[in-house]
């Protein structure tokens, strides 16, 4: 259902049999696949982000460190990890994240999508 009424901003396959997935609403999904079938293993949603960030995100980047996310309406959300990421299938919630929204040069009243790459590493 959510993922028929929502768009997919990010996707990643994070190893060869685990999928995750950014909808533009902040809900992060992980899909875990078994290899020998292609069946779908195990499904989590991560509802953290979900009313938090405003519904229209436009890009997102997740790294050990932090998740940065992008609106159309010239924001950008950080949320830095306190804690390490010890599983694939860690909630945000358990990663103690700090967050901090701050509003991006450009022009005002504008829903222009802006999208994020970060380095190899991963690091900001």
């Amino acid at each position: 259902e959510q993922l028929r009424d929502h768009s997919i901003i990010r996707s990643e396959w994070l190893d060869q049999s685990t999928l995750q997935l950014m909808l533009n609403t902040g809900l992060l999904i992980y899909i875990q696949i078994k290899i020998p079938t292609g069946d779908i293993d195990k499904i989590i949603f991560d509802k953290y982000l979900v009313g938090k960030v405003p519904d229209h995100l436009s890009d997102v980047v997740i790294t050990k460190e932090h998740l940065v996310c992008t609106q159309n309406d010239s924001q950008v959300t950080i949320l830095n990890f306190t804690k390490s990421k010890r599983q694939v299938f860690d909630k945000i919630s358990k990663l103690e994240p700090k967050f901090m929204t701050d509003d991006l040069c450009g022009p005002s009243g504008r829903r222009i999508e802006k999208n994020i790459r970060v380095n190899r590493t991963g690091e900001l």
